[in-house]
């Protein structure tokens, strides 16, 4: 399954919430595995600009260790300008799963991001995500498009 992670480094994001951001998507990578022949993963990013960090076919990013040093790096970066870049992401023709994290989750953003209301998944807090991962796994592998291991 090729799965795409895209992290927000707006201003928005508190220190703390980046530090969860990074230990969620390392656990992640740890729960699903990541090789050559099984499970890809691409790093993205927004604030006041979006950028592709890493893509699925960097193979350096088929070791866990490697692409774990890719999050840490580019989740913990704080952009000088106010914003977010969601519309950059929207343009592709991908599948989006909206995943809110916390009490002020903002659920038309969500709905506007995922586009479709069975795409968006909200917990109250980071450590609750780890339950969702097999609601939000079945989501992604719904598409006939999909390959999931």
């Amino acid at each position: 399954m090729d799965v795409a992670i895209v992290g927000d480094i707006s201003k928005s994001m508190k220190s703390d919430h980046r530090s969860k951001l990074i230990v969620l998507v390392k656990s992640l990578v740890d729960k699903m595995g990541v090789s050559r022949e099984g499970n890809h993963f691409a790093i993205a990013s927004f604030g006041p600009y979006a950028a592709i960090n890493t893509n699925f076919n960097n193979q350096n990013n088929y070791k866990a260790e490697n692409l774990k040093r890719v999050v840490n790096q580019r989740f913990r970066v704080v952009p000088t300008k106010v914003g977010t870049r969601t519309d950059l992401i929207l343009q592709k023709d991908v599948r989006v799963i909206a995943v809110g994290i916390g009490s002020g989750i903002d659920q038309p953003t969500l709905l506007s991001i995922a586009r479709e209301k069975d795409q968006v998944v909200t917990v109250g807090g980071f450590s609750e995500l780890a339950d969702e991962m097999n609601t939000i796994k079945s989501k992604a592998c719904s598409d006939r498009r999909a390959t999931c291991n």
